[in-house]
């Protein structure tokens, strides 16, 4: 690949005035991927990065042509290198959860995508393979024990280790007066927001601990900061 990778202004489109070679393209930071949601281009796009046209979005990426949308040209990139990496992600059926997905492994991890929503997991892990990432859907449910017991017990005999874990599954519950809230509501708010992350969590370290290495991201609702 004879495409530049400059380091100036990374996560930025490239200047239309700056002389460059035919087909080159600017290094993207990871949070011009995470987030941007699919869609189809219904006309000629300018691709976000060289700038060339063109009239089909690639996967999931935003504003890109298919050249630059290329899984290993972002595997290629200084910025990341997941390549060898066993990432889990709970919740990752929709959304943000996808999304963080979707990210990570198209910067060469093996994502496992658990849902307990299994056809919205396979749906994800579809997208991964798409573009030519590695994803495997498995169900599970975070609030019970047994559930994430087999999760890791299966990622354990599989891969054999596990080097990043994203705590993205959660819910929320229909806004009341803390008098008014059903108990119901409350447990099993609990149970997946506050439980599931122990119980992964849990057995996620157990796994990084043995190899002394590992990542664990843990994602909070905007209302934390507001309580």
């Amino acid at each position: 690949d004879d495409r530049p990778s400059p380091r100036a202004g990374l996560g930025n489109p490239p200047n239309g005035n700056a002389p460059r070679p035919a087909g080159a393209c600017r290094i993207l930071m990871i949070g011009d991927i995470i987030g941007k949601p699919g869609r189809e281009a219904v006309e000629p796009q300018h691709c976000y990065v060289c700038k060339q046209h063109y009239t089909v979005i690639h996967h999931f990426y935003d504003q890109l042509c298919p050249s630059c949308a290329d899984l290993n040209f972002f595997k290629r990139t200084e910025l990341a290198d997941l390549r060898g990496r066993v990432a889990l992600v709970t919740g990752a059926g929709f959304g943000l959860g996808r999304s963080f997905a979707l990210g990570l492994a198209a910067y060469g991890a093996t994502v496992i995508v658990a849902d307990r929503d299994r056809p919205n997991a396979d749906e994800t892990v579809g997208l991964i393979r798409q573009s030519r990432g590695l994803g495997e859907a498995i169900h599970v449910d975070v609030a019970q024990t047994d559930s994430t017991d087999r999760l890791f017990d299966e990622i354990q005999a599989k891969y054999g280790r596990l080097d990043i874990l994203v705590n993205n599954a959660g819910i929320t519950t229909v806004p009341r007066r803390t008098h008014e809230v059903p108990v119901e509501d409350w447990d099993r708010l609990i149970a997946i927001n506050l439980r599931g992350v122990f119980l992964c969590t849990r057995r996620a370290l157990a796994m990084m601990l043995a190899r002394k290495s590992g990542s664990i991201i843990s994602i909070a609702s905007i209302a934390a900061p507001r309580s």
